[in-house]
């Protein structure tokens, strides 16, 4: 019963901010690859465009696949840092990572091309996935009060919508930006996704660190 009790929390401010951020992270991340990655698989990196389209549906249907896999490790985990918390900062990186290398063109054979978006989105999807299902269970988890738990989630759905127009604004602005300073178009746009990338990275990890204990 005490632990219960002491579960029945009035979170922080701090605490609540710092869960709510990584959905800005979470908005940036599906909104910019969701809008932008078609465009660049056809328009950039020089993919057929049915192929392009094959390679969003294969990264999709995986993220459905993943979704309950994902979701039953976050429920069976049992380290001390919590069920939750350990995949957030396990998919930090990747993140950073998989983003910008969807939105790195390569010179290799239309083939070799199609193998190469497909693994990276097969990966980008697994490590999105890796934040996404444990997050969405993590805010029930640090507390039961339901009046803390309904602040919590508006802070989190007020960053979403922060993280929706930094995803549809920032990406066009970052690209004119990094061709002003001379850079191709190609690799301006993986700066932008590297930026992106970045920005959702730090979200996540800001989150991970407010929510330890």
């Amino acid at each position: 019963m005490e632990h219960k009790d002491n579960y029945d929390r009035i979170l922080p401010m701090p605490v609540k901010l710092g869960f709510g951020i990584a959905n800005l992270g979470d908005t940036v991340i599906t909104e910019f690859v969701g809008a932008f990655f078609i465009f660049f698989l056809t328009n950039i990196a020089g993919v057929r465009p049915a192929l392009a389209g094959t390679i969003v549906f294969l990264g999709v249907m995986w993220d459905a696949v993943s979704d309950p896999i994902i979701g039953t490790m976050s429920d069976r985990c049992t380290l001390e840092a919590g069920r939750r918390r350990p995949f957030l900062l396990i998919s930090t990186v990747p993140l950073i990572l998989l983003t910008t290398m969807m939105f790195t063109k390569v010179n290799f054979s239309a083939n070799l091309k199609f193998v190469y978006f497909v693994v990276v989105s097969v990966f980008y999807w697994t490590a999105y996935t890796l934040f996404n299902i444990p997050y969405l269970s993590l805010g029930s988890e640090l507390t039961t009060n339901n009046d803390e738990k309904t602040r919590a989630s508006s802070i989190r759905q007020v960053f979403g919508t922060c993280g929706l127009f930094f995803a549809n604004a920032l990406p066009m602005i970052l690209v004119s930006l990094f061709k002003g300073r001379g850079i191709s178009e190609e690799r301006a746009w993986t700066f932008a996704a590297l930026t992106l990338g970045a920005i959702a990275g730090t979200a996540i990890f800001i989150t991970w660190r407010a929510t330890r204990g």
